[in-house]
C-alpha cells in the first residue's frame, strides 16, 4: 500500500468521523474534493416537502391561490404587502408546525400593473413635451375618460378643446417683463410671447373615477397642461397633480382589499426575502 493510499483512507475516517460529529449538532456534511453531490428526491415518486412559486398581475388570481392554499397551512401563512409599490408576497410554508423555521420555498407573488388608462395618463405625463397635433390626437384617443378645462377650471366640450389645441398659434408682443406662466413664457427681458387658442384655452383635464388597477377602487386623476413656446410652434408638457397622495391611496386600497379577502392573520406592510 504505497503513501498515496494511505493518506487517502486516513482523509475518508477523518471525514466519517467529521461528519457524526456535525450531522448530530449542525446537520451539516463535509465532502472531498470533486465529489458531486445528488439529490436523490428526483428518483423518488414524491417531494419531501412542496415548493412551487406562483407568481400573477391579477389581484383575484392571487386571492384565490391564498384561499385555497392556506388551509393546511394556516398557521404558517405570512403575507407581506408592500408600501412602495402595487406588489405582495405570501409564504406558506415560513415554519412548521413545531414553529420551528421553514425552507420558504412555496411562495405566490402579486405584482399588479397599471390598466390602459392609467398607463395612457402616465406614458402622457413622462413624455417629452408634445406638439398640438399629438395631445389633439391622444384626446381623440382617450377622450371618453377625459374632461378637458380651462385657466378657470371650467369644463370644455371635448371637441371645442380639440379645435382650440390644433387652432392655437404664437403672438409675438413687445414687453419688458420675465413672466412665466401655465399658458406663455417670456423669451427675453424685451420679447415676450403668448400662446393663445382660437376661443378657449385648455389648462387641463380630469378623468373621472378612473380605475388605475383591476379590481382597486377608482381615483379622479387631473392633469395640467403647460405650454411650451419656442420660435413659432407651439408644445405642451404634462403634469399629474396629486401623484403622491393617488399613489398612496391605491396602496392603501391594495392591503385593505387583501387583508379582507384572505383573513390572514400573519398578514404585514412591508417586504420580506428569505
Amino acid at each position: 500500500m504505497d503513501k498515496t493510499a494511505i493518506q487517502e483512507i486516513n482523509a475518508q475516517s477523518a471525514l466519517k468521523a467529521l461528519n457524526v460529529n456535525l450531522n448530530e449538532q449542525h446537520d451539516i456534511v463535509v465532502i472531498p474534493d470533486g465529489a458531486t453531490p445528488v439529490d436523490l428526491v428526483q428518483f423518488t415518486d414524491k417531494r419531501r416537502w412542496f415548493t412551487g412559486k406562483f407568481n400573477s398581475s391579477c389581484l383575484s388570481s392571487f386571492i384565490d391561490y391564498i384561499n385555497n392554499n392556506k388551509d393546511t397551512h394556516l398557521p404558517l401563512t405570512h403575507i407581506y404587502i408592500s408600501t412602495d409599490s402595487m406588489t405582495a408576497r405570501a409564504f406558506f410554508d415560513i415554519r412548521h408546525d413545531d414553529g420551528s423555521p421553514g425552507k420558504c420555498e412555496h411562495v405566490a407573488t402579486l405584482g399588479m400593473r397599471p390598466t390602459p388608462e392609467m398607463s395612457a395618463i402616465k406614458d402622457l405625463c413622462i413624455s417629452d413635451a408634445l406638439n398640438q397635433r399629438q395631445l389633439a390626437e391622444w384626446l381623440e384617443e382617450w377622450g371618453e375618460i377625459v374632461t378637458p378645462f380651462d385657466k378657470d377650471n371650467n369644463d370644455i366640450d371635448l371637441k371645442k378643446a380639440i379645435t382650440a389645441i390644433r387652432g392655437m398659434t404664437i403672438e409675438s408682443l413687445r414687453k419688458t417683463d420675465s413672466e412665466v406662466g401655465d399658458m406663455n413664457q417670456s423669451r427675453s427681458t424685451i420679447d415676450r410671447i403668448e400662446a393663445k387658442g382660437t376661443a378657449v384655452t385648455v389648462a387641463g383635464f380630469t378623468a373621472h373615477h378612473i380605475m388605475c388597477y383591476d379590481e382597486i377602487a377608482t381615483q379622479d386623476i387631473t392633469v395640467k397642461l403647460r405650454i411650451i413656446t419656442t420660435g413659432e410652434t407651439v408644445a405642451f408638457k404634462a403634469r399629474m397633480l396629486r401623484t403622491q397622495i393617488i399613489e398612496q391611496a391605491l396602496r392603501e386600497n391594495l392591503s385593505d382589499f387583501i387583508i379582507k379577502a384572505t383573513a390572514v392573520s400573519n398578514t404585514y406592510l412591508g417586504e420580506f426575502r428569505a
